[in-house]
């Protein structure tokens, strides 16, 4: 029997009448002058015979050796080709209808469009950063459903909708519709979920294709409620935030969880605002549980909680960035002191004062350092050290005049070669710990080296309840500086 030929999807069609494919049966008359197909016999002439083969044809046939004979022959070949399992198609040759154009290298309205890593226009994938695909209208200026990007690798850069579209300005493409899915090079991937433009939804994943944060919008376009896990580059889970937006209060809040490698919480702090509150909990590896104030520079110290004295001799910049917060002299052999009141009973209860300085790239702070117990600009104790000399001082001023703790006690050097400084005052019990960078700082009583442990104090009559820590600066010169990164207070 004849079926209808099936052909390569990408080669290109074939056309025929209906007529000539109807019948079952292989027709033996001659096809319609307009089908664009003809067996070879009808499309060429036959070629002129030669002397020979005329000769041949001319020459007697052998007689037949029955009636019989002659008609079962045909029965016999009839038999023999009814068989045939599908129509012998090197017996057809095409030929080409000038109306039928021939295929295009891409589908019907397929493009394909270069961009740099600026978005501009490129000539072809050679200098192209990401290419599209998508299907324009008539007109070549709107694409017509899913767009999708390519990087130059041939990985999935983009794929979803636009709902407004800019033929000849890339960077002004940002406006989508319905779900959009976004993919970076380095694996993980964004599906966002648009309306109108408005992005309502948007959920991130991993290389492993685990979610790691969720955030749905209002239609404000204030972050209704989000969730986010953090990582280390190892894949090894360090924390997690979850949150919303509170209409009454006009800003989020939200409650953050570190932990250690282990998978143990290391802490638990709540945002406002996007900046942590000053008050967090804190947890060892070994589960003991304590109450930490802190200053990480996540977001600027308010003025109303921070109080900087001297502040006129001395410039202060905050980099959000880099969390950190420069101080800078305005004049030289002038003291600052940056601090903020803590309530605890610190004369019977254990605690820890830490503070990280980074050595600015100019010319570095001559001293720097922490002051605790302050109550006034004339009374406040205070530990600082200059790095260019490995020297430090533990002391108090007291009424305005300084104390005499230092007096007769020579210091041992410390080492602080790495531009971060971390200093230390701790007092558990009677365990006095004055330290930089972890190591103990150290003095000389005749022949031993003894650790500082003096308890500085500025009244031993009069409790406070509560104290003044921070930040102590006393430059040289003009024109010294320091980052301020961290104040941690413990309260053990």
């Amino acid at each position: 029997s004849f079926s209808r030929p099936c052909f390569a999807r990408n080669t290109l069609p074939l056309f025929a009448t209906e007529p000539a494919l109807a019948s079952n049966k292989t027709s033996t008359k001659p096809l319609a002058a307009a089908t664009p197909f003809e067996t070879k016999k009808e499309k060429h002439a036959p070629p002129a015979k030669t002397e020979a083969v005329a000769k041949k044809e001319a020459a007697p046939t052998p007689a037949k050796t029955s009636e019989k004979a002659d008609r079962k022959q045909p029965a016999k070949v009839e038999k023999a080709v009814a068989p045939a399992p599908a129509p012998v198609v090197e017996a057809l040759s095409f030929t080409p209808v000038e109306s039928a154009p021939a295929a295009p290298l891409e589908a019907e309205g397929l493009k394909t469009i270069f961009f740099d890593r600026q978005k501009r226009f490129v000539n072809g994938p050679e200098k192209a950063y990401y290419y599209r695909k998508a299907k324009f209208d008539k007109s070549g200026e709107q694409p017509v459903g899913t767009v999708t990007d390519y990087y130059a690798s041939g990985a999935k850069k983009f794929e979803g909708q636009f709902r407004r579209y800019v033929r000849n300005d890339e960077g002004k493409n940002t406006d989508y519709d319905g779900r959009c899915t976004f993919f970076e090079e380095n694996g993980t991937y964004a599906i966002r979920d648009y309306a109108k433009g408005r992005l309502l939804k948007e959920s991130r994943f991993s290389r492993k294709n685990e979610l790691v944060a969720q955030t749905e919008y209002d239609l404000n376009r204030n972050r209704k409620k989000f969730s986010e896990k953090f990582f280390d580059e190892s894949d090894v889970l360090t924390g997690q935030i979850q949150g919303e937006y509170n209409p009454s209060l006009g800003y989020e809040v939200a409650r953050q969880q570190l932990f250690y490698p282990g998978g143990k919480v290391k802490s638990v702090m709540e945002f406002k605002n996007n900046c942590p509150e000053e008050k967090a909990i804190f947890y060892e590896e070994s589960g003991t549980q304590y109450t930490a104030y802190f200053q990480d520079f996540t977001c600027e110290p308010s003025e109303q909680k921070w109080k900087f004295i001297n502040r006129s001799n001395f410039s202060t910049t905050f980099n959000k960035g880099q969390h950190s917060y420069k101080v800078m002299s305005l004049k030289g052999r002038e003291v600052g002191l940056w601090q903020s009141a803590i309530t605890h009973d610190f004369y019977r209860k254990p605690f820890e004062i830490e503070a990280v300085f980074e050595l600015s790239t100019e010319r570095p702070m001559s001293e720097f350092g922490i002051v605790w117990e302050f109550q006034d600009a004339d009374n406040y104790a205070f530990l600082k050290i200059n790095p260019a000399t490995s020297t430090y001082e533990v002391n108090v001023v007291k009424d305005g005049v300084p104390g005499r703790y230092m007096t007769g006690v020579k210091t041992q050097p410390f080492e602080a070669s790495s531009t971060q400084v971390r200093v230390l005052f701790r007092r558990i019990g009677d365990d006095i710990s004055y330290r930089v960078n972890g190591t103990p700082l150290k003095y000389n009583k005749g022949e031993q080296i003894l650790n500082f442990d003096r308890y500085i104090r500025v009244s031993l009559e009069k409790e406070f309840k509560s104290w003044g820590i921070g930040f102590y600066f006393k430059p040289g010169v003009i024109n010294e500086g320091v980052n301020l990164k961290s104040l941690e207070v413990r309260l053990l």
